[in-house]
């Protein structure tokens, strides 16, 4: 059997493993010479490095490719956690992940062990060959390592106060292991999935995270960066020996936006502008904790055979009738679950530059505080020549970060209208499939791009029974309706937000009146 034939025959039965740990299709491929193995999210592709296929042995292949599957399966940070914050740990935050998601995957596949053992045994065992470096940062994160892996404390080599930060954190480093999701199927388990992803943060942002801020105070004063590495690049994240940091140049969304364009009234921040709308959003919130709560609450279902109680006034009319005796009794029920996600995609293109976008921050803010006080989960996507998810709806949402975060799309103008983009984001996100009733609402003005991509986008979003709405402003709106079966015409940009409040109150009414009838179905 030649070379040739083993390595395909290797990468059928990775692809295989893929599928079993991630339970969905995948694809494996051979990548080019000098590439690292790396996981592509939105494609579903794990890309393998060639001279592993030909120089290591198959159980090493075979570790590596469970450990890429694992992170598809149960690893949630990017989806929880806003870029810049990811960013600011990331190679922490890799290194911890990796704890969870290997001690995951000996509990659920115990066979694996010896294949992950034998894996990193071949990357520790050279680690622990190079000196130390002066950082107290990686020196940190070369403790973990060792001491997790090799099961033993790094007595020589790092610092007094790292060995002391890893003392200090190693309960917590193991609690955080140990968050793995419970067994659940369907929609259950992404829920788990998350909640276990949001429980390892939890404990990483109580304990762990304060140390490392310490070493990094530390380092910066004797001169020394912060490690903030960046292995992320359109929606790649890039696996490589964890003493070595693979610097790659990521594609930021162009903020192009002239100062000279931009409205005196956009340098309002989102406090100011709260506070100016606080006369609509305090009623509308009101009126949407009112509605919320009385879908929770249980109803009486009369003129039954049994039940749990008896309706007295049908009690009294059998005394009278004895014919009405099998309907004494009332049983109570509970609605259907109201699950809801409210998606906001907002157009950021140049031509929406003035007015337009300022009315549209506004109505964003009068969005997010509404959805706060009420409780409803909120995602919101801003796009223009690409596009981005700015909010997550598992973000916490009344905090300075979350605030900050919207407050930076008041500079993301300029660039064209890749609306397709952003509707295809939505649509492969995975929080659309853990909410039951999700409703996408589009702000644009005008015309996308490629108007057959989001055409084809929002036909899909409507097959799986997601509403789908288009607000359409400005002098080209009617594009807008042309595009969605939903939409408004909004011809006075300054009542934007007033309409937009308008308009989620209506939709959620509508969603809680068809709580009862068939299930959403899953897009394909």
């Amino acid at each position: 059997m030649n070379s040739s034939h083993n390595r395909h025959i290797l990468l059928r039965e990775l692809q295989a493993l893929a599928a079993q740990v991630t339970g969905e299709e995948v694809s494996v491929i051979e990548g080019e010479a000098g590439c690292c193995w790396s996981w592509n999210w939105q494609d579903r592709v794990i890309t393998v490095a060639p001279e592993y296929l030909g120089e290591k042995a198959a159980d090493v292949c075979r570790a590596i490719l469970l450990h890429e599957g694992a992170h598809c399966a149960i690893t949630r940070i990017h989806h929880i956690l806003e870029a810049e914050r990811r960013h600011l740990y990331q190679d922490l935050l890799n290194v911890l992940e990796d704890f969870r998601i290997e001690s995951w995957l000996a509990a659920v596949f115990p066979g694996c062990a010896p294949w992950i053992a034998a894996a990193n045994g071949l990357v520790y065992r050279s680690i622990h060959s190079m000196p130390w470096p002066p950082s107290f940062q990686v020196q940190f994160l070369r403790g973990l390592l060792e001491w997790t892996h090799m099961d033993k404390f790094p007595e020589e080599g790092p610092a007094d106060c790292v060995k002391e930060a890893l003392r200090e954190t190693r309960q917590a480093v193991l609690e955080q292991t140990a968050c793995h999701p419970l067994s659940a199927r369907g929609r259950g388990a992404a829920i788990e999935t998350m909640k276990a992803q949001q429980r390892m943060l939890e404990i990483f942002d109580r304990t762990i995270r304060p140390v490392w801020e310490r070493l990094v105070a530390l380092d910066e004063c004797e001169g020394r960066s912060r490690v903030t590495t960046l292995c992320e690049v359109d929606g790649i994240v890039v696996s490589c020996p964890r003493n070595k940091a693979i610097p790659r140049k990521a594609k930021k969304m162009n903020s192009g936006v002239s100062q000279m364009g931009r409205s005196e009234a956009l340098t309002r921040c989102y406090l100011e502008r709260a506070y100016s709308l606080s006369s609509l959003i305090d009623p509308l919130a009101e009126d949407l904790i009112r509605l919320l709560e009385t879908t929770a609450r249980q109803k009486p279902l009369k003129g039954q055979r049994q039940g749990d109680r008896i309706n007295m006034r049908a009690a009294m009319q059998a005394e009278a009738d004895p014919r009405l005796r099998d309907k004494v009794w009332e049983r109570r029920i509970m609605h259907t679950r109201f699950d809801p996600l409210i998606i906001l995609a907002l157009d950021c293109s140049q031509s929406m530059e003035g007015e337009k976008f300022d009315s549209a921050y506004e109505a964003i803010v009068l969005l997010s505080e509404v959805c706060l006080r009420s409780g409803l989960p909120l995602a919101l996507w801003i796009f223009n020549h690409d596009a981005r998810q700015v909010v997550s709806p598992y973000a916490l949402a009344d905090s300075d970060f979350h605030r900050r975060q919207i407050d930076r799309v008041r500079e993301a103008c300029g660039g064209t209208t890749a609306m397709h983009r952003a509707l295809e984001g939505i649509q492969s996100s995975p929080e659309l499939e853990q909410f039951a009733h999700p409703v996408v609402f589009v702000v644009g003005d005008g015309d996308p791009d490629c108007r057959s991509a989001s055409a084809a986008s929002i036909n899909r979003l409507q097959a799986a029974s997601v509403p789908v709405f288009g607000i359409g402003i400005g002098a080209e709106m009617r594009q807008m309706a042309s595009l969605f079966a939903e939409s408004v015409l909004v011809p006075n940009v300054s009542v934007l937000a007033k309409t937009l409040g308008r308009i989620l109150r209506k939709t959620l009414l509508n969603q809680i009146a068809a709580t009862g009838a068939q299930p959403r179905r899953r897009a394909a």
